[in-house]
């Protein structure tokens, strides 16, 4: 947080009463913190809210809402000066088409607007409500930044190439920092650190992709593979081409995104299908590609042309006309395709050239359905 987002968050948390009266004169509960309406409980998956009402002068009890979305209200700015604000000089601009305002009717254009209503002033000698200006400028500050099931720091990368390593370290430095520090989130299962990190790019003209694991080094997206410390990480992008991104992501999805896509045990670059689940790795053809994901399951296909995308690769499909069997139609088709070029479905080797290696496999594929395929 910054300093005045910091600020903010004392205050909300704080002992001093935002509105209501200094003690409890009724017996009842007089006046609230900020915290003491608006409920802050990550553990408990409270975020402003904590189940309870409120009665506001309104025709209707209304809940208390949760502040974590108070960023997607910004956009709508003036209001005509009623009496239940503070003047605070930024009357009704017109005609506006950004931001829904805030309170349950969007009548309020800003959040500084509403931190000056005349309940939160401050009384008793100082000692309830908002005592100055910057404390109302410290707590619309925080609401911009108000906790949340993630913390700040999910979504923010960074790029590191040669040229400009150097000058990342730093900004890498503070995502590490994050990624190894306790976080309580009740929806991510309680005790998590603050993200999962993720890097992603090129070395040495390959694609990588590596997750942070617990023990602070990188795990790279190949079965088996050794993990790397993040100085060493970083003192491999020396080359023309280099680049790693590095990325904070929600907490529990970095072995989804960085290493296992599919979740069958085997890291991507080791799997014959990494978006398709296949622990066994089966792969009847040879071809590189399993059969969970093969257009041709039978028929080896590494390139996977499928150029009329049926489902069925070529090197599988001789079935010109898609009715479901390979006859003389097709080899009629087949005729009037001999010797083009470029993507055509007859090209049954995939080699950019209809020719006499075509016509062998039509010979083998005829009175044959397309397939067999993952993908019938």
């Amino acid at each position: 947080l910054t300093p005045s987002q910091q600020a903010g968050r004392d205050f909300y948390l704080g002992d001093r009463r935002s509105d209501g009266s200094l003690v409890d004169f009724t017996g009842n509960q007089d006046g609230f913190t900020c915290d003491g309406c608006h409920g802050l409980d990550p553990a408990q998956g409270f975020f402003g809210t904590d189940t309870k009402s409120s009665f506001e002068n309104e025709a209707q009890i209304m809940k208390i809402p949760h502040l974590r979305n108070m960023y997607q209200k910004v956009g709508m700015f003036g209001t005509p000066q009623v009496p239940f604000f503070n003047n605070i000089g930024s009357p009704h601009m017109g005609d506006q088409v950004r931001g829904t305002g805030f309170l349950h009717d969007g009548s309020t254009d800003t959040l500084f607007r509403f931190f000056n209503a005349t309940v939160f002033e401050e009384a008793f000698n100082n000692m309830v409500g908002f005592p100055d200006v910057q404390s109302r400028v410290d707590m619309e500050a925080f609401m911009m930044a108000f906790d949340t099931d993630l913390a700040p720091v999910v979504g923010q990368q960074v790029t590191a190439t040669a040229a400009n390593v150097a000058d990342v370290t730093g900004r890498l430095q503070l995502l590490l920092a994050r990624a190894q520090t306790p976080f309580v989130s009740k929806i991510l299962g309680g005790s998590v650190t603050e993200a999962d990190l993720v890097v992603r790019g090129t070395l040495d003209g390959e694609p990588v992709s590596f997750t942070l694991n617990a023990a602070g080094n990188f795990d790279p997206d190949v079965t088996g593979g050794a993990a790397i410390a993040p100085a060493t990480l970083l003192a491999a992008v020396n080359g023309p081409g280099d680049a790693l991104t590095m990325t904070a992501v929600p907490p529990g999805s970095g072995q989804r995104i960085g290493l296992d896509r599919d979740r069958d045990g085997v890291r991507n670059a080791s799997d014959n299908c990494p978006a398709v689940a296949n622990a066994a790795q089966t792969d009847s053809d040879q071809d590189g590609v399993g059969d969970a994901c093969d257009s041709c399951t039978l028929a080896a296909n590494a390139s996977q042309l499928d150029t009329n995308g049926d489902g069925f690769g070529n090197a599988c499909d001789a079935d010109l006309n898609n009715d479901g069997a390979t006859n003389a139609i097709d080899l009629g088709q087949f005729r009037l395709a001999f010797f083009a070029s470029g993507e055509q479905d007859a090209d049954f080797n995939g080699d950019g050239v209809v020719n006499f290696v075509d016509l062998g496999i039509l010979r083998q594929l005829f009175f044959m359905p397309p397939g067999p395929s993952a993908f019938e």
